[in-house]
């Protein structure tokens, strides 16, 4: 018995440090799989793209970005999760850190890398991340410029940011741009079917106007409040929407409680929602079945993918039954996406189509996360809208900067002639290289390094079409966006006027239509981003600065007819630059 008992003693003293011999292999192996990745992030993948976080934003970007080939590493808080495996297997660089400290920072390559995604989860957490991130890039590696997107779910935050961060030029090594994925569905869903495309009515208005909301929570208050910047109408007609909602009521009266501006521009109808089916409705709503035939567009939203399909549904089929055919009304259906909708109502993979007509029908979805956080959308900078807005830009910077910059850093005066021979330039400019950006500001730079005797060095470092756009906030970047986005309903007008070209002449004749149109959408822009109508005497810059930026105060917020003959005539100047921003585009879209 005791030698049987002595044996077990002395295989068990064999094989403990057997055990531990393998466990130190195991775990000498994991480290060493982990510097290597964090060795190869930091000296073989340079330009490249680091995401801090593992939440389906996170994912999805990184999924994303290692199909296209392009390069990225991931760094996974806490510990080895399945969807880290995944994304091993998808050939991305994945590093497991307890906490996100300076250290695995570093190690990532952030040193090298183009763009860092910041999206955890929590905003505090990713706030503490960006100004470590901040940190590190200022005092370590300023050499190479870091853009940091930071995903903020609180919304009010987001518009905080975007008005009070430094402008691009002024972050120095690190520029933080903030996203929210229910604004940017909000945008997508206004871009995918704009109502102007579906409205029958003149420019005088002489036919009943109105597209349906149907649902009520965040996104579509920011979908309304895209509409209200992004659909005035000539005059002082508003658009009638009508919002279809439980407690309708309460819900209208929490959107004007929170936008009050927005019926100077909509006519809001609350409808309410009695069932899912829109059975009971039309018994009850004669508000409703009376405007079943004139609305031409619908705009559906809620937090639960099937409940607002279902919703579409019935209320195309509650218009089929009054106006008794198959009315083709788009709708735009904005999935939260808490299942795979989509890919539920998919034919099988051989024959690649949609068991459900969504054609047909003219039902378009727009996923929240999937359709909107993107690498195109975040990565890409929107590269299309971006590239022309920095157009735009140039041109605004041309006719209301330059002549003092030009006065500031090369002691120009009497600038006129010099700026009004550039502006003729930008109007007339049709781009024939592939880079259009850079042939448009080599053409203004060449007119100024020729009039000024200074190097083009010198002159791009003040007046460079890049320079100027990083010297706005994200809030003025984001003005220029709304003139690009706005673009195709100046045409439709345009169209109605009966205009064949855009020319000062065509624009002079419909100056009472055009410019006034406009003053309605910038208004309903500042508005939006929280001006309000007022005027403070400053005789100094700074206290100038201090009321437009801070204090948000706008002496033109006021009626068209109210503007001097100045100020008037600035709400024209946008249309005289379409033809060249169509010419831009065209070069700037794929064949």
């Amino acid at each position: 018995m005791n030698d049987i008992y002595r044996d077990d003693i002395t295989l068990l003293e064999m094989l403990v440090p057997l055990l531990l011999v393998i466990l130190l292999v195991v775990l000498s192996f994991r480290s060493l799989r982990n510097q290597f990745a964090l060795l190869r992030g930091k000296y073989l993948r340079r330009n490249y793209v680091v995401i801090i976080g593992l939440t389906r934003i996170a994912m999805q970007m990184a999924s994303q970005l290692a199909a296209q080939g392009r390069k990225v590493t991931v760094i996974a808080p806490g510990k080895l999760r399945s969807e880290a495996v995944m994304l091993r297997k998808r050939g991305v660089i994945v590093l497991v850190s307890e906490e996100t400290g300076s250290d695995v920072l570093v190690k990532s390559g952030i040193a090298h890398a183009q763009t860092s995604l910041v999206a955890t989860g929590n905003d505090a957490d990713n706030l503490n991340i960006v100004e470590l991130l901040k940190e590190i890039k200022h005092h370590r590696f300023p050499r190479h410029r870091l853009r940091i997107l930071v995903h903020i779910q609180n919304t009010q935050s987001v518009s905080l940011m975007k008005d009070y961060m430094p402008p691009g030029n002024k972050q120095g090594s690190a520029e933080v741009i903030p996203f929210n994925e229910k604004m940017l569905a909000a945008q997508q869903v206004f871009d995918l079917n704009p109502p102007y495309r579906t409205l029958n009515g003149d420019m005088r208005g002489q036919n009943e106007e109105s597209i349906c909301v149907i649902g009520y929570n965040e996104t579509a208050r920011f979908f309304l409040v895209e509409n209200c910047i992004l659909s005035p109408y000539p005059g002082k007609r508003r658009m009638k929407i009508y919002l279809i909602a439980e407690d309708a009521a309460g819900c209208r009266e929490k959107l004007v409680r929170e936008c009050p501006y927005i019926e100077d521009f909509q006519e809001i109808i609350a409808v309410e929602l009695r069932d899912y089916t829109f059975s009971l409705s039309p018994s009850r709503d004669a508000v409703l079945l009376e405007a079943v035939p004139s609305i031409d567009a619908v705009y559906c939203f809620g937090e639960d993918d099937s409940l607002v399909f279902r919703m579409a549904q019935h209320f195309h089929q509650l218009i089929c039954i009054h106006t008794q055919q198959v009315r083709r009304v788009p709708f735009t259906i904005c999935l939260p996406e808490n299942i795979a909708l989509r890919s539920m109502m998919s034919a099988d993979s051989h024959h690649g189509e949609d068991s459900f007509p969504f054609k047909e029908v003219n039902f378009h979805l727009v996923h929240m996360i999937s359709d909107t956080c993107t690498v195109r959308n975040l990565v890409d900078s929107r590269e299309l809208n971006n590239q022309l807005a920095m157009a735009v830009n140039y041109f605004y910077s041309v006719k209301y900067e330059f002549g003092q910059l030009l006065q500031a850093e090369f002691r120009q005066t009497n600038t006129f002639n010099l700026l009004k021979e550039i502006e003729n330039k930008i109007v007339a400019f049709r781009p024939k290289s592939t880079t259009p950006l850079a042939e448009l500001e080599d053409m203004v730079l060449s007119v100024i390094v020729a009039q000024t005797k200074n190097s083009r060095y010198r002159v791009k470092k003040y007046l460079g079409i890049s320079e100027r756009w990083e010297a706005l906030t994200e809030r003025k970047k984001d003005s220029n966006r709304y003139v690009v986005r706005h673009i195709g309903q100046k045409l439709h007008y345009l169209a109605k006027t009966g205009a064949k070209e855009i020319t000062p002449e065509v624009l002079e004749k419909q100056f009472h239509i055009l410019a006034p149109l406009e003053h309605k959408r910038w208004s309903a822009e500042k508005l939006a981003a929280g001006f309000a109508a007022g005027k403070i005497t400053a005789g100094d810059k700074a206290t100038k600065t201090l009321v437009r930026d801070t204090i948000k105060l706008h002496d033109q917020l006021v009626g068209f007819e109210q503007l001097d003959q100045q100020n008037a005539q600035k709400d024209l100047d946008i249309f005289l630059v379409i033809p060249m921003l169509l010419s831009l585009h065209k070069k700037l879209t794929p064949p």
